[in-house]
């Protein structure tokens, strides 16, 4: 096994805008779930493919494969390996790395031709950079390949396991139709002491009042939402940023259990304010101030001006010069 992760550039991933705009507007408001500590022999991915293909995606660049499950292994049939090492890609997301953190990750994989395939754990989006990855010879008899490994760059909340099936630099040819096969894939926290962890003063900060960051339309329904029970029934009130005016009171509800979190949440309703302009949002004991929001007809034009700008700088091979960056 060669060692070195191989630097270059990924391809852009193409999605349509409207579900751009969701994810961006998702991440933009509230976010409940708990941080949980990571320890010492936590298992984020544990995939055996017992039933199916385990949410397993594919992407191509000029090449041609299909994914099912074979005797309980993924099978990925390739009829064509395209031009570029990427050109097949096959995908798992769903877990998260921290930064300091040592991780061990295994894998079964074989091929029923001698070929050069190339794994990774990396980047979801930018420069779809490597975090760590290899070139690695495989054929028809199984191998299981373990690599401990150190997150050295900032945590990853989103980060990818991906295994690149197209033309490798030691293949002289396309190998013609053929399969991969893959199983039993692990990723174990190994050793979490030099994991970075959250200063006293962020765990210990109160929550904001959360708000639709994407902003709302006069018409729409508005919420803030509080995470505790101390602000039960606290009242609130919405700020005009400009003057600083108070123009309109609610109280929050009591504290509820939110299921997906698992944490109580109080949540206030502001629908009825339809006024434009820019706002904040204040609580009253507990004192907790909201990001800035807007109010208008277009709230989302921003975010859109803003993707498709991102759309243009992340274009593969195109060199962005001042006038565009």
């Amino acid at each position: 096994m060669r060692t070195g992760i191989p630097e270059r550039r990924q391809p852009v991933r193409k999605y349509s805008l409207a579900s751009m705009v969701l994810s961006a507007a998702i991440a933009m408001s509230l976010s409940l779930a708990p941080v949980l500590a990571a320890e010492d022999g936590d298992v984020l991915v544990d995939l055996t493919f017992d039933k199916d293909t385990e949410n397993f995606m594919i992407y191509t660049e000029g090449g041609t494969c299909d994914i099912s499950n074979t005797e309980g292994r993924l099978d990925i049939k390739i009829t064509s390996c395209g031009q570029l090492d990427y050109a097949n890609q096959v995908y798992y997301d769903g877990f998260g790395l921290e930064k300091g953190a040592v991780y061990t990750y295994s894998f079964d994989v074989s091929s029923d031709v001698e070929r050069q395939i190339e794994y990774r754990i990396q980047l979801n989006g930018g420069d779809y950079r490597a975090y760590v990855g290899d070139f690695i010879d495989i054929g028809p008899d199984e191998e299981r390949f373990i690599v401990d490994w150190t997150m050295e760059e900032e945590s990853d909340p989103a980060p990818r396991i991906a295994f690149n099936l197209g033309l490798m630099p030691d293949m002289e040819a396309d190998p013609g139709e053929h399969h991969v096969y893959i199983d039993n894939i692990s990723l174990v926290l190994k050793d979490a002491s030099g994991a970075e962890e959250e200063s006293a003063e962020e765990e210990e900060a109160s929550p904001e009042a959360a708000v639709n960051q994407t902003g709302y339309r006069p018409d729409d329904g508005k919420t803030v939402f509080v995470q505790g029970e101390d602000a039960s029934g606290a009242e609130f009130s919405i700020v005009d940023v400009e003057s600083g005016t108070e123009l309109f009171e609610g109280v929050l509800s009591e504290a509820v259990r939110d299921e997906a979190s698992g944490e109580m949440v109080c949540r206030g309703d502001f629908s009825d304010f339809d006024m434009e302009g820019e706002f904040k949002v204040l609580v009253r004991d507990p004192e907790l101030e909201s990001p800035l929001f807007r109010i208008d007809e277009h709230p989302y034009d921003e975010l859109y001006r803003a993707l498709i700008r991102m759309l243009c700088l992340q274009r593969c091979g195109t060199e962005s010069d001042e006038e565009i960056a």
